[in-house]
């Protein structure tokens, strides 16, 4: 998943755009609704590591 993303900065206008693309990878992969709040958890981690 992360080789797929550019290795960029992220601005922080782009924040949203980041944990929207997180939001979407993780649920199309990790399906089960009670790993649901781990999955936004993750996605927060994810766009903190790119901010």
């Amino acid at each position: 998943m992360l080789d797929s993303m550019p290795n960029t900065i992220v601005e922080k206008s782009d924040m949203e755009q980041v944990m929207e693309l997180a939001r979407e990878t993780i649920f199309s992969k990790f399906l089960p609704t009670e790993q649901a709040q781990e999955g936004m958890e993750l996605g927060m981690i994810l766009a903190m590591l790119f901010c």
